[in-house]
């Protein structure tokens, strides 16, 4: 009730009952499901010659899509030493030059799933290897205008955002 009545103090009655329909069309596609809560990811955008590294996701959520390396932020963790421990853990890669980028929201209906992804730029030293091959595929570099498809929900809301890695650099 509190995050209605906050609303309501900032917004119009019109508005609030848009956000109270969207807010329960979500929840109904979504599920009973306890905790419903969002969950904080990491994704890492390894730059390299104009590239980014891209593995095909064999398990969980997102099957058979694209997407960077990276995965759940542990308790106490920071986005930098995720980053970190997720790169070495998934592709034996040593981070450098990281830096923090933008975030997505994204909602996996399908899966029940609510994720809050931060994104983390970096480049790295080494030549990728699936190390945890039962998730990853393989590791592929590709030009970030010419990206496979289909994307990763997190990568994809990225690109929709109009985020390019290699203009900040």
């Amino acid at each position: 009730m509190y995050i209605h009545e906050a609303y309501r103090s900032y917004h119009n009655d019109k508005k609030l009952d848009e956000f109270q329909k969207t807010m329960n069309t979500l929840k109904n596609k979504l599920g009973p499901s306890e905790p419903n809560r969002p969950r904080v990811g990491v994704g890492v955008l390894i730059c390299r010659d104009g590239k980014v590294l891209l593995g095909k996701r064999l398990a969980a959520h997102g099957k058979g899509t694209w997407s960077p390396p990276g995965g759940k932020m542990e308790f106490g963790e920071s986005p930098l030493d995720c980053a970190k421990r997720e790169i070495l853990e998934e592709t034996n890669l040593h981070l450098t030059h990281m830096r923090i980028g933008p975030y997505t929201n994204d909602v996996f209906v399908s899966d029940n799933l609510h994720y809050i992804t931060l994104c983390v730029i970096a480049e790295a030293t080494g030549e990728p290897k699936a190390m945890e091959p039962e998730k990853c595929a393989e590791w592929k570099w590709f030009a970030w205008n010419e990206l496979p498809s289909p994307l990763f929900l997190p990568l994809e809301n990225l690109k929709k955002q109009g985020f390019d890695p290699f203009e900040s650099l």
